[in-house]
């Protein structure tokens, strides 16, 4: 049986994030998240695997640190940033549906 992957956008990439914390998804996807911004409640460590899509030049989502990172995530698999685009990647589609297109394959493995 394939696994099932929560993925998702921005601030409803927060949302994913929790279902897969709650074993609702085996894998998450990110786009954009915002994980170094305050949150309602504090995201727990995801233990799943986990893959990340940033925008490079994000002025809503600001990146995290790779120690933030290695403290969020057991498992993540991918980071890739489309250098240079905005929090929306507007006028980066291609580049953006690349970057998901090579994150989705290494969570996948």
């Amino acid at each position: 049986m394939s696994p099932l992957v929560a993925a998702s956008f921005s601030f409803d990439s927060i949302r994913a994030f929790e279902a897969c914390a709650i074993g609702a998804a085996d894998r998450w996807l990110g786009v954009a998240p915002p994980l170094t911004l305050q949150q309602p409640r504090p995201l727990p460590r995801l233990e799943s695997p986990a893959a990340l899509v940033l925008a490079g030049a994000d002025e809503l989502a600001p990146a995290a640190s790779r120690s933030e990172l290695a403290d969020r995530f057991a498992d993540l698999r991918a980071v890739e940033v489309v250098a240079g685009a905005g929090h929306m990647f507007i006028g980066r589609s291609s580049e953006l549906s690349s970057a998901l297109e090579r994150a989705a394959t290494r969570l996948l493995e």
